[in-house]
């Protein structure tokens, strides 16, 4: 039974809830990510573990840094967890923050700070102390676990869990059947509250459609549904998730690149800020030519498999090209704040969310991302050649 509430449909143009679901989702989510970023204690260890499946069933007194096929931590880490893999299954209480990245990721004990996590689905098993932060096609919180406050965006998101404070949310589907302690604030195709949840605050709904609300559900503060505005894309729910996802996978591919290959990683962002108009200049060259190069092999029978070859390097290198220009800015900015020892995979963090969020804004993100592209290409390429040289050099 729902008491004390009103139902408002809310008409495009108004200024009361559309407005203020645009201020809280333009602002928070950003300064909390920033905020974790910024707060890691500590060091990583100065190597990651090698590839394939990695199990940590040892008790860790430190922050703890794992990149595999898969990784499952059995064990307590006394300090902070970054881990990333095709699947991640955390599977002993982390006393800090915890960031997951993989294609599946599950979180089965207790998180004792904020947790970051994305993939493809994201399992939430255990009580988060402070926020969730999460992107993935199928997001659950499940019964019986609370967590301090919630930013979610995905394609379905289940919440049979119970939130204390804030939820935030945009995604296709949201079902809520849990307890909110706070407002509720959601863009999506379809909203439903079902029976026997509980939102303590307001629910502040912008679909097409009005919030599915079951007479067995509560909601002690005012309902308010607005009308999405077409202009702009999707507004800011589809700025939230367009900013999440791409901290995802930048943040995924970053992780990857600095576990693997940290030297190489290095080495493109000292060319990068050494020569950034000459890498400005080589990536543009490189951004027009080599789509032409490889039609001309492509129009040729003796050309085509080199043809591939280079799409396959091209699509590669552009994949590549924006991750190091994370890298390179998260080390510049957290050198800006006075910590120039950091570690390589929390510049990659930094860097992710911070160049995730300039190419996610409206207009100017389209331009930031190709400046970023065109950047990140050309010093990747003057790197290869620097590299190409070294032998010739070392031998005269």
């Amino acid at each position: 039974m729902r008491r004390g509430t009103t139902l408002a449909r809310i008409p495009p143009g108004s200024n009361l809830a559309g407005k203020r679901v645009r201020n809280l989702l333009a602002l928070r989510p950003f300064s909390l990510l920033a905020v974790a970023a910024f707060c890691f204690a500590g060091c990583m260890p100065d190597g990651p573990d090698d590839g394939g499946v990695i199990v940590h069933s040892e008790p860790t007194p430190h922050d703890l840094l794992s990149a595999g096929d898969s990784v499952d931590v059995r064990a307590e880490v006394d300090g902070d967890l970054i881990a990333a893999g095709s699947e991640v299954i955390v599977g002993g209480a982390i006393a800090g923050y915890a960031i997951a990245a993989g294609r599946h990721v599950a979180v089965r004990e207790r998180i004792g700070n904020d947790l970051i996590a994305a993939g493809e689905t994201v399992d939430i098993q255990a009580p988060v102390e402070d926020r969730v932060l999460a992107a993935g096609r199928s997001i659950r919180l499940h019964p019986g676990v609370e967590v301090g406050s919630a930013y979610l965006a995905g394609n379905t998101l289940t919440i049979d869990g119970d939130v204390r404070d804030l939820l935030q949310a945009g995604a296709q589907e949201v079902r809520i059947s849990g307890r909110i302690g706070g407002d509720v604030e959601i863009g999506a195709a379809r909203v439903s509250v079902l029976p026997g949840a509980t939102i303590d605050g307001n629910l502040v709904v912008e679909s097409n459609d009005p919030p599915q609300i079951s007479p067995q559900a509560e909601v002690r503060g005012t309902i308010d549904h607005r009308i999405p505005e077409t202009r702009n894309g999707d507004g800011a729910f589809g700025w939230a998730a367009s900013w999440l996802f791409y901290t995802a996978v930048l943040l995924v591919l970053g992780l990857v690149v600095v576990a693997l290959t940290p030297v190489w990683a290095g080495r493109v962002a000292t060319t990068l800020a050494a020569r950034p108009a000459v890498s400005l200049g080589i990536g543009v060259l490189a951004l027009i030519v080599t789509p032409i190069v490889a039609a001309v092999l492509f129009a040729t029978v003796i050309g085509i498999p080199l043809g591939m070859l280079l799409l396959a390097l091209y699509i590669a290198a552009l994949m590549l090209a924006a991750v190091f220009v994370a890298y390179r800015l998260g080390d510049w900015l957290l050198e800006l704040f006075g910590r120039p020892e950091a570690s390589r995979y929390l510049c990659m963090l930094v860097g992710a969310i911070v160049l995730a969020l300039a190419m996610s804004l409206p207009i100017l993100g389209g331009i930031v991302a190709l400046v970023a592209l065109v950047l990140g290409l050309g010093a990747l390429l003057l790197e290869r050649r620097g590299a190409r040289d070294l032998p010739a050099h070392a031998g005269l």
